[in-house]
Protein backbone atom coordinates (compact mmCIF):
# COMPACT_ATOMS: atom_id res chain seq x y z
CA UNK A 1 0.00 0.00 0.00
CA UNK A 2 1.34 3.49 -1.26
CA UNK A 3 1.82 6.28 2.03
CA UNK A 4 0.64 9.27 0.75
CA UNK A 5 3.24 12.27 0.38
CA UNK A 6 1.90 14.28 3.56
CA UNK A 7 1.21 11.37 6.00
CA UNK A 8 5.05 10.11 5.41
CA UNK A 9 6.23 13.44 5.93
CA UNK A 10 4.53 13.58 8.77
CA UNK A 11 5.66 10.42 10.09
CA UNK A 12 9.10 11.58 9.47
CA UNK A 13 8.65 14.42 11.51
CA UNK A 14 7.15 12.62 14.41
CA UNK A 15 9.99 9.77 14.18
CA UNK A 16 12.69 13.06 14.25
CA UNK A 17 10.77 14.85 17.75
CA UNK A 18 10.85 11.48 19.00
CA UNK A 19 14.86 10.68 18.22
CA UNK A 20 14.97 15.00 19.31
CA UNK A 21 13.36 14.30 22.62
CA UNK A 22 14.72 10.73 23.12
CA UNK A 23 18.24 12.73 22.92
CA UNK A 24 17.29 15.40 25.04
CA UNK A 25 16.06 13.14 27.92
CA UNK A 26 19.06 11.81 27.99
CA UNK A 27 20.81 14.88 28.44
CA UNK A 28 18.64 16.21 31.03
CA UNK A 29 19.04 12.73 32.62
CA UNK A 30 22.91 13.04 32.37
CA UNK A 31 22.91 17.10 33.86
CA UNK A 32 20.52 15.80 36.68
CA UNK A 33 23.15 13.14 37.69
CA UNK A 34 26.15 15.46 37.27
CA UNK A 35 23.64 17.56 39.13
CA UNK A 36 23.14 15.45 41.87
CA UNK A 37 26.36 14.53 42.24
CA UNK A 38 27.57 17.95 42.59
CA UNK A 39 25.08 18.89 45.20
CA UNK A 40 25.83 15.39 46.95
CA UNK A 41 29.44 16.37 47.21
CA UNK A 42 28.98 19.77 48.90
CA UNK A 43 26.30 18.36 50.90
CA UNK A 44 29.18 15.81 51.89
CA UNK A 45 31.97 18.66 52.07
CA UNK A 46 29.45 20.99 54.24
CA UNK A 47 28.65 17.87 56.67
CA UNK A 48 32.71 17.02 56.48
CA UNK A 49 33.22 20.88 57.85
CA UNK A 50 30.48 21.15 60.17
CA UNK A 51 32.11 17.53 61.84
CA UNK A 52 34.89 20.22 62.51
CA UNK A 53 38.56 19.06 62.23
CA UNK A 54 40.08 17.13 65.54
CA UNK A 55 42.75 19.13 66.84
CA UNK A 56 44.96 19.63 69.47
CA UNK A 57 47.18 22.72 70.69
CA UNK A 58 44.63 25.02 70.41
CA UNK A 59 42.27 27.15 72.89
CA UNK A 60 38.60 27.76 72.35
CA UNK A 61 39.15 31.54 73.64
CA UNK A 62 41.76 31.46 70.62
CA UNK A 63 39.22 31.46 67.77
CA UNK A 64 38.24 34.49 65.65
CA UNK A 65 35.44 33.16 63.90
CA UNK A 66 35.77 32.59 60.20
CA UNK A 67 38.60 35.16 59.93
CA UNK A 68 41.52 32.80 61.53
CA UNK A 69 42.49 30.73 64.67
CA UNK A 70 45.83 31.60 66.68
CA UNK A 71 47.35 28.36 68.13
CA UNK A 72 49.02 29.01 71.07
CA UNK A 73 51.09 25.37 71.39
CA UNK A 74 54.35 24.93 69.90
CA UNK A 75 52.83 21.34 69.17
CA UNK A 76 49.68 21.13 67.61
CA UNK A 77 47.98 18.83 65.21
CA UNK A 78 45.00 17.00 63.64
CA UNK A 79 42.93 13.57 63.44
CA UNK A 80 41.89 13.72 59.95
CA UNK A 81 39.06 11.36 59.10
CA UNK A 82 39.84 10.60 55.49
CA UNK A 83 41.46 7.75 53.69
CA UNK A 84 44.53 8.06 51.24
CA UNK A 85 46.10 11.00 52.22
CA UNK A 86 48.01 12.54 49.42
CA UNK A 87 48.93 15.94 50.42
CA UNK A 88 48.66 18.45 53.40
CA UNK A 89 48.87 22.63 52.94
CA UNK A 90 48.66 25.07 55.96
CA UNK A 91 47.77 28.44 55.27
CA UNK A 92 48.99 30.97 57.75
CA UNK A 93 50.04 33.91 59.12
CA UNK A 94 54.12 34.18 61.23
CA UNK A 95 55.20 37.15 62.48
CA UNK A 96 59.08 36.18 62.83
CA UNK A 97 61.15 33.55 61.30
CA UNK A 98 60.85 30.07 62.56
CA UNK A 99 60.70 26.64 61.26
CA UNK A 100 57.67 24.70 61.36
CA UNK A 101 58.31 20.51 61.03
CA UNK A 102 54.99 18.16 59.86
CA UNK A 103 54.88 14.34 61.18
CA UNK A 104 52.29 12.22 60.35
CA UNK A 105 51.94 9.76 63.43
CA UNK A 106 55.21 9.73 65.02
CA UNK A 107 57.38 10.04 61.51
CA UNK A 108 58.68 13.53 60.97
CA UNK A 109 58.02 14.07 57.26
CA UNK A 110 59.87 17.11 56.39
CA UNK A 111 60.78 21.18 57.56
CA UNK A 112 59.99 24.33 56.01
CA UNK A 113 61.47 27.32 56.94
CA UNK A 114 58.79 30.59 57.43
CA UNK A 115 59.23 33.93 56.82
CA UNK A 116 56.98 36.87 57.96
CA UNK A 117 54.10 37.22 56.30
CA UNK A 118 51.20 35.50 55.52
CA UNK A 119 52.20 31.96 53.20
CA UNK A 120 51.49 28.18 52.99
CA UNK A 121 53.32 25.27 53.64
CA UNK A 122 52.99 22.13 51.44
CA UNK A 123 54.03 18.93 52.69
CA UNK A 124 53.41 15.85 50.28
CA UNK A 125 52.77 11.89 51.26
CA UNK A 126 53.03 8.59 49.93
CA UNK A 127 49.78 7.18 49.89
CA UNK A 128 50.76 3.44 49.90
CA UNK A 129 52.83 3.95 52.95
CA UNK A 130 49.74 6.52 54.95
CA UNK A 131 46.89 4.65 53.83
CA UNK A 132 44.25 4.57 56.48
CA UNK A 133 41.46 6.82 58.27
CA UNK A 134 42.14 8.70 61.40
CA UNK A 135 45.41 9.23 60.58
CA UNK A 136 46.87 11.95 62.76
CA UNK A 137 48.97 14.83 61.27
CA UNK A 138 50.77 17.02 63.45
CA UNK A 139 53.42 20.35 63.69
CA UNK A 140 56.04 21.31 65.45
CA UNK A 141 57.28 24.77 65.49
CA UNK A 142 60.96 25.57 65.58
CA UNK A 143 60.77 28.33 68.43
CA UNK A 144 58.57 29.71 70.70
CA UNK A 145 57.47 33.53 71.10
CA UNK A 146 54.16 35.69 73.03
CA UNK A 147 52.30 38.43 71.14
CA UNK A 148 53.03 41.94 72.97
CA UNK A 149 50.47 41.98 75.42
CA UNK A 150 49.18 38.58 75.20
CA UNK A 151 50.53 35.88 76.94
CA UNK A 152 48.17 33.12 75.39
CA UNK A 153 49.49 33.45 71.65
CA UNK A 154 52.37 32.64 70.04
CA UNK A 155 51.18 35.21 67.55
CA UNK A 156 51.04 32.74 64.36
CA UNK A 157 47.23 32.45 62.39
CA UNK A 158 45.91 29.44 61.47
CA UNK A 159 43.87 30.88 58.43
CA UNK A 160 43.42 27.37 56.26
CA UNK A 161 43.79 23.69 56.04
CA UNK A 162 44.03 22.10 52.73
CA UNK A 163 43.86 18.30 52.28
CA UNK A 164 43.93 16.31 49.09
CA UNK A 165 42.96 12.75 50.08
CA UNK A 166 42.42 10.11 47.06
CA UNK A 167 40.89 12.12 43.90
CA UNK A 168 39.33 14.70 46.17
CA UNK A 169 40.04 17.85 48.44
CA UNK A 170 38.58 18.86 51.70
CA UNK A 171 39.12 22.10 53.32
CA UNK A 172 38.71 23.22 56.77
CA UNK A 173 38.04 26.44 57.55
CA UNK A 174 39.14 28.17 61.06
CA UNK A 175 36.32 27.83 62.87
CA UNK A 176 36.54 24.00 62.17
CA UNK A 177 39.82 23.99 64.45
CA UNK A 178 38.41 23.13 67.89
CA UNK A 179 38.84 20.76 70.34
CA UNK A 180 35.43 19.64 69.92
CA UNK A 181 33.91 16.86 67.42
CA UNK A 182 30.90 14.07 67.85
CA UNK A 183 31.59 11.15 69.72
CA UNK A 184 31.51 8.86 66.40
CA UNK A 185 34.89 10.92 65.75
CA UNK A 186 36.51 10.27 68.78
CA UNK A 187 35.92 6.53 68.81
CA UNK A 188 36.65 6.48 65.62
CA UNK A 189 40.23 7.48 66.25
CA UNK A 190 40.12 4.70 69.56
CA UNK A 191 42.96 2.51 68.25
CA UNK A 192 45.23 5.66 68.24
CA UNK A 193 45.13 5.37 71.92
CA UNK A 194 46.07 1.74 72.56
CA UNK A 195 49.64 1.79 74.17
CA UNK A 196 51.62 -1.71 74.53
CA UNK A 197 53.87 -1.72 77.67
CA UNK A 198 56.77 -4.28 76.03
CA UNK A 199 60.32 -3.27 75.78
CA UNK A 200 59.35 -0.53 78.65
CA UNK A 201 61.86 0.53 80.95
CA UNK A 202 62.32 -1.13 84.17
CA UNK A 203 60.44 0.49 86.95
CA UNK A 204 62.59 -0.51 89.75
CA UNK A 205 65.55 0.48 87.37
CA UNK A 206 63.95 4.24 86.93
CA UNK A 207 63.17 4.65 90.25
CA UNK A 208 67.17 3.75 91.78
CA UNK A 209 67.87 6.36 89.25
CA UNK A 210 65.78 8.69 90.58
CA UNK A 211 67.15 8.67 93.76
CA UNK A 212 70.82 9.20 92.87
CA UNK A 213 70.15 11.88 90.43
CA UNK A 214 69.04 13.66 93.45
CA UNK A 215 71.27 12.65 96.19
CA UNK A 216 73.64 13.63 93.49
CA UNK A 217 71.68 16.94 92.45
CA UNK A 218 72.10 16.05 88.59
CA UNK A 219 71.41 19.31 86.61
CA UNK A 220 70.20 17.68 83.70
CA UNK A 221 68.30 14.30 84.72
CA UNK A 222 67.79 10.81 82.42
CA UNK A 223 65.84 9.05 84.91
CA UNK A 224 61.87 10.15 83.97
CA UNK A 225 59.16 11.33 86.46
CA UNK A 226 58.00 8.27 89.28
CA UNK A 227 54.55 10.31 89.68
CA UNK A 228 52.15 11.33 86.70
CA UNK A 229 48.93 13.43 86.71
CA UNK A 230 47.26 13.04 83.52
CA UNK A 231 44.06 15.62 82.84
CA UNK A 232 42.30 13.60 80.06
CA UNK A 233 39.09 15.85 79.91
CA UNK A 234 37.49 19.10 80.58
CA UNK A 235 33.65 18.53 81.03
CA UNK A 236 31.56 17.71 84.45
CA UNK A 237 28.17 16.42 84.83
CA UNK A 238 27.85 17.72 88.10
CA UNK A 239 27.99 21.51 89.00
CA UNK A 240 29.31 21.17 92.14
CA UNK A 241 29.33 24.89 94.59
CA UNK A 242 33.22 24.04 95.40
CA UNK A 243 33.97 23.65 92.13
CA UNK A 244 34.73 25.93 89.23
CA UNK A 245 32.79 24.21 87.04
CA UNK A 246 29.78 25.20 88.08
CA UNK A 247 30.58 29.21 87.81
CA UNK A 248 31.52 29.09 83.98
CA UNK A 249 28.62 30.63 82.04
CA UNK A 250 26.84 27.75 80.08
CA UNK A 251 27.44 30.22 76.71
CA UNK A 252 31.60 29.24 77.43
CA UNK A 253 30.91 25.81 78.50
CA UNK A 254 29.98 24.36 75.25
CA UNK A 255 32.95 26.21 73.42
CA UNK A 256 35.28 25.31 76.54
CA UNK A 257 34.82 21.78 76.23
CA UNK A 258 38.14 19.45 75.59
CA UNK A 259 39.42 15.64 76.26
CA UNK A 260 43.54 15.14 75.57
CA UNK A 261 43.79 13.62 72.14
CA UNK A 262 45.23 10.58 71.21
CA UNK A 263 48.64 11.93 70.09
CA UNK A 264 49.51 13.66 73.74
CA UNK A 265 48.33 10.67 75.13
CA UNK A 266 50.54 8.29 72.97
CA UNK A 267 53.55 10.66 73.65
CA UNK A 268 53.33 10.69 77.76
CA UNK A 269 52.25 6.92 77.82
CA UNK A 270 54.74 5.62 75.79
CA UNK A 271 57.47 7.67 77.17
CA UNK A 272 56.17 7.90 81.04
CA UNK A 273 54.30 5.32 81.60
CA UNK A 274 57.09 2.54 81.63
CA UNK A 275 59.07 4.18 84.30
CA UNK A 276 56.07 5.89 86.16
CA UNK A 277 55.00 4.33 90.08
CA UNK A 278 51.57 5.87 90.15
CA UNK A 279 49.54 7.24 87.00
CA UNK A 280 46.78 9.44 88.23
CA UNK A 281 44.18 9.74 85.76
CA UNK A 282 42.56 12.96 86.53
CA UNK A 283 40.76 16.19 84.97
CA UNK A 284 39.26 19.58 85.27
CA UNK A 285 35.86 17.81 85.14
CA UNK A 286 34.77 13.63 85.66
CA UNK A 287 37.75 12.04 83.78
CA UNK A 288 34.75 9.07 82.59
CA UNK A 289 33.55 11.40 80.42
CA UNK A 290 36.21 11.16 77.95
CA UNK A 291 35.10 9.16 75.35
CA UNK A 292 37.85 6.87 74.58
CA UNK A 293 37.91 6.33 78.37
CA UNK A 294 37.54 2.25 77.98
CA UNK A 295 40.60 2.36 76.10
CA UNK A 296 42.53 4.44 77.92
CA UNK A 297 42.08 2.74 81.48
CA UNK A 298 42.76 -0.38 79.28
CA UNK A 299 46.51 0.94 79.35
CA UNK A 300 47.24 0.08 82.82
CA UNK A 301 47.57 -3.27 82.57
CA UNK A 302 50.09 -2.96 79.97
CA UNK A 303 52.39 -1.39 82.89
CA UNK A 304 53.51 -1.75 86.14
CA UNK A 305 52.40 1.03 87.88
CA UNK A 306 49.64 1.77 90.03
CA UNK A 307 46.74 3.08 88.42
CA UNK A 308 44.44 5.84 90.22
CA UNK A 309 41.18 7.40 88.99
CA UNK A 310 39.76 10.72 90.33
CA UNK A 311 35.69 10.61 90.04
CA UNK A 312 32.85 11.79 91.09
CA UNK A 313 31.43 8.16 91.36
CA UNK A 314 28.36 8.90 88.66
CA UNK A 315 29.37 7.38 85.71
CA UNK A 316 30.00 4.28 87.01
CA UNK A 317 28.85 0.95 84.86
CA UNK A 318 29.71 -2.64 84.32
CA UNK A 319 31.81 -2.18 81.74
CA UNK A 320 34.22 0.56 82.89
CA UNK A 321 33.97 -1.07 86.41
CA UNK A 322 35.33 -3.94 85.23
CA UNK A 323 38.08 -2.36 83.50
CA UNK A 324 38.89 -0.23 86.64
CA UNK A 325 39.07 -3.84 88.79
CA UNK A 326 40.92 -5.54 86.21
CA UNK A 327 43.64 -2.64 85.86
CA UNK A 328 44.04 -2.18 89.59
CA UNK A 329 42.97 1.26 90.00
CA UNK A 330 42.84 2.74 93.22
CA UNK A 331 39.50 4.72 93.35
CA UNK A 332 39.20 8.71 94.49
CA UNK A 333 35.67 9.68 94.76
CA UNK A 334 34.98 13.67 95.10
CA UNK A 335 31.62 14.15 97.49
CA UNK A 336 30.51 17.37 97.49
CA UNK A 337 28.24 17.07 100.62
CA UNK A 338 26.87 14.12 101.90
CA UNK A 339 23.61 15.54 101.91
CA UNK A 340 21.63 15.85 99.08
CA UNK A 341 19.79 19.05 99.82
CA UNK A 342 21.33 22.00 97.57
CA UNK A 343 23.64 24.26 100.51
CA UNK A 344 24.54 20.90 102.24
CA UNK A 345 23.05 19.20 105.58
CA UNK A 346 20.95 20.82 108.27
Amino acid sequence: MEIPAKVGHRATKVGRLYRINGMLGSSLTRFGQRWTSAENERTALADRQANACLGYGFSWLENEGSESFRWSRRFFGFYLNLERIREITLVFDSPLETTLTFFVDARKIGVRRLSPGRQSARFILRPRRYNSASRHVGFALGDTWQSAGDPRSLGIRLLALHVRAGRRSVSYRPESFSYNSNKAYWLSCDDCFRVSGRGARDLELNVSLNVQERTAETERVAASPLKLYLEIAWLCNLRCPSCFQAYVPSVQRKDAIHFMPPFIFREAAEKLFPGAALVWYTGNGESLLHPNIETILGTAREFKFVPSLLTNGTMFTERNMRLLVEGGFSLSISVDSPCEEAGGCP
